[in-house]
């Protein structure tokens, strides 16, 4: 569990950092109202990675719940996340774990070249580099909230099929790497790592159309049926049967 002293200092760091009375209001409500008054400790952990993540707070909440669920029912397993950013996912990830390894993978690059299938659902066609951070983000926030995990640095083509058999099983598996190809090499690599009763969440399953297609096909090849539950307009997760 992270120090209420330290969650309070990074919740204070953030907040403090807006530069008019107004933009510090807003960055404190990213927690809303009914969290600060049921689950304080994790509003504050909210407010204090908000720098660090591009998620909203419905799929950070999603998370932090499904990771607490996978504690709950006794789910085996480590946390895996496949796309970072910043960090600020991870962190909300890694405080969640208990006695688990927590991998982390990221380009530290941004996205790579995107496919023909990487346009949004709107129309919006991907970008090389997209969600662009550097490491240095990310140890900054686990450093400064008392965390650790496994970094693995790299394309995903490069990484996730040479670490996939040293992670064993996984509980929870956060897919946020956008594009058709970066969705795939996870779903080929570790799905069969996720224990029965584990979650895979992939954070632009109704946004991006070549995440979507990815986990359909996937799951078509498996002949396996697929029920992704959406979280928002743009994140879905998955339950994998038991």
């Amino acid at each position: 569990m992270i120090p209420l002293r330290r969650l309070l200092r990074e919740a204070a760091r953030c907040v403090l950092a807006g530069p008019s009375v107004g933009s510090m209001g807003r960055r404190l409500a990213f927690a809303p109202l009914r969290l600060w008054l049921t689950n304080p400790r994790r509003a504050l952990l909210f407010v204090a990675v908000r720098p660090y993540t591009m998620l909203p707070y419905p799929r950070l909440a999603k998370l932090a719940e499904l990771a607490e669920e996978c504690e709950k029912d006794g789910i085996a397993g480590a946390f895996v996340e496949c796309g970072s950013y910043r960090g600020g996912s991870a962190a909300v990830i890694i405080s969640a774990a208990v006695h688990r390894r927590v991998h982390i993978f990221d380009s530290f690059q941004g996205c790579p070249e995107p496919s023909e299938f990487d346009v949004s659902f709107s129309g919006r066609k991907g970008q090389p580099g997209e969600a662009c951070a550097n490491r240095t983000h990310l140890q900054r926030i686990l450093v400064r909230l008392g965390l650790s995990a496994d970094v693995h640095a790299g394309w995903f083509s490069e990484t996730v099929g040479k670490v996939a058999k040293r992670i064993g099983p996984i509980a929870l598996l956060h897919i946020d790497c956008d594009w058709h190809t970066s969705v795939k090499t996870c779903f080929l690599h570790l799905w069969d790592s996720v224990s029965p009763g584990g979650f895979i969440i992939v954070d632009d399953f109704f946004y991006w159309q070549g995440a979507n297609k990815a986990v359909v096909e996937f799951y078509r090849e498996k002949a396996i049926p697929l029920c992704v539950v959406r979280t928002d307009a743009s994140g879905g997760w998955i339950r994998k049967a038991r």
